[in-house]
């Protein structure tokens, strides 16, 4: 199981990095530290979604929280944007 939700997390991260380069136009100040945090934040929601798909999301990551997430990434987007 545990080989399926890494694998999975993988997939979804790099699915919503993509995703998010499709959305927006991006340009980095400092482009190590951009893609690092970048690169970090998607794993972490593949992760969540991936947890979630599975069925472990239920009881260690609920979806108020996944939502919450979402909420604060949109926010620092906006706030960077400006």
């Amino acid at each position: 199981m545990d080989t399926i939700l890494v694998i999975l997390t993988m997939v979804i991260g790099a699915a919503l990095w993509v995703l998010y380069h499709k959305i927006f136009n991006v340009i980095y100040f400092n482009a190590m530290s951009g893609c690092f945090k970048e690169i970090v934040v998607c794993f972490l929601l593949g992760g969540i979604i991936a947890t979630t798909i599975i069925g472990l999301g239920t009881k260690f990551f609920p979806f108020i929280i996944i939502i919450a997430v979402v909420i604060i990434i949109v926010i620092a987007i906006n706030r960077k944007n400006q």
